[in-house]
């Protein structure tokens, strides 16, 4: 290899090389670069081979890394890619989507006259973008009702590529996939529980579809919405009843609706109790029964009034200021005869406390005028009725 020496013999050991030129074609007057140099007629040869680079779909292409074989090691110093003058830049296959890119050699070179063999087979490979998901809202149910479908969920998609200036090796290219690419939730879970409350999705599956949708990874659901679980309706209707005039009121009783899992009244708390303005003294008619008195943190519970129905014939009533001569007028039925209903008289001791006749009348000769004799005072004001039927 000869060299021909610019700016003298003392300056070797801190010179640059230039490779490639002749005496004949490259004067001394031609050398333009500054400082000193060692000029070459031989072109030494470089091997460079670029690292493999990766890359997230829709993001910058990395910087450029490479190994070089080849650099002229003479009087004691050996080149480097600095005073090799390694310049410009690689290319690569063109194209954003997933997948490998072929490495070119780009406008890659030695200023310093080595020629360049670039090692094909590195690639630039770009991999899927992650994306995440999440509700446009909340769901709801009611307590015993299946969980909404994921599908009826509004889904946001985070993460969708919309960058104008993405910078490749290429140069910049634009990306924008928001009408490219959509996301539906196929499955939600969720904290386990039933009762009413609020429990959090903690993850679900969501598809991409769309022309770009290769590109993204599928999506994470990020966790924090609800499904907020409400009161069931239970509706407790009381049942009908009917009694005859002068007798006590029956039990009263009542059915559920809207019951769920199976569940029986057992669930609910507190005492089911019963209202009406029926007295054992109430005439013949039609009486509310109200119901009342349970509740519980999973039902909405609606009562529902039934109706009292008290037949027959209204009693003789007869006040303390006429009671004697309504006494006198009766009938006297013998206790041991099979018409006394024994559950027949009754007496009102002023307007609201029933008095049953059962247990003075006893068997003995004693009639219903001696008993009621007994019970009621006269000069106390109250009322005494008798039902006919029984006489």
């Amino acid at each position: 290899m000869k060299r021909l020496i610019v700016g003298g013999r003392r300056a070797l050991a801190r010179v640059l090389r230039l490779y490639g030129r002749t005496f004949a074609g490259n004067p001394p007057t031609s050398v333009t670069e500054p400082v000193n140099h060692l000029i070459y007629s031989a072109t030494p040869n470089l091997t460079v081979t670029a690292d493999d680079k990766t890359k997230v779909y829709g993001t910058n292409d990395p910087a450029q890394t490479f190994s070089v074989v080849g650099f002229v090691s003479d009087d004691g110093v050996t080149d480097t890619a600095m005073t090799a003058g390694l310049t410009g830049a690689f290319a690569r296959v063109a194209g954003e989507s997933t997948g490998a890119r072929a490495i070119t050699q780009g406008t890659f070179a030695s200023t310093a006259g080595y020629g360049i063999s670039f090692t094909a087979g590195s690639t630039l490979t770009i991999t899927q973008a992650p994306l995440t998901g999440s509700l446009s809202g909340n769901g709801t149910k009611v307590y015993g009702a299946s969980d909404p479908a994921a599908a009826t969920f509004g889904l946001n998609l985070n993460g969708v590529v919309n960058n104008p200036a993405i910078a490749t090796w290429n140069g910049n290219v634009a990306i924008d996939d928001t009408a490219n690419v959509a996301g539906a939730l196929t499955s939600l879970t969720r904290v386990a529980g039933e009762n009413v409350g609020a429990y959090n999705y903690t993850s679900g599956t969501i598809a991409l579809s769309g022309a770009a949708a290769a590109n993204y990874s599928g999506a994470t659901l990020v966790p924090g919405n609800l499904l907020n679980i409400t009161p069931a309706p239970l509706t407790v209707t009381a049942n009908d009843g009917a009694r005859t005039v002068g007798l006590a009121n029956p039990a009263f009783t009542a059915t559920y609706s809207g019951f769920q899992f199976g569940e029986t009244p057992a669930v609910l708390a507190g005492a089911l109790a019963f209202a009406t303005p029926a007295t054992i003294a109430s005439p013949a008619g039609a009486y509310a029964i109200t119901p009342s008195g349970q509740a519980s943190a999973n039902y909405a519970l609606t009562y529902v009034n039934g109706t009292l129905t008290v037949s027959g014939a209204s009693p003789a009533v007869v006040t303390s200021a006429v009671f004697a001569p309504q006494l006198a007028a009766m009938q006297r039925v013998a206790v041991s005869e099979t018409r006394w209903q024994p559950a027949a008289c009754r007496c009102v001791a002023g307007t609201a406390q029933g008095i049953s006749m059962d247990a003075v009348v006893a068997s003995s000769s004693r009639n219903c005028e001696s008993a009621l004799n007994d019970i009621f005072d006269v000069a106390t004001p109250g009322v005494c009725f008798f039902v006919s039927s029984n006489y």
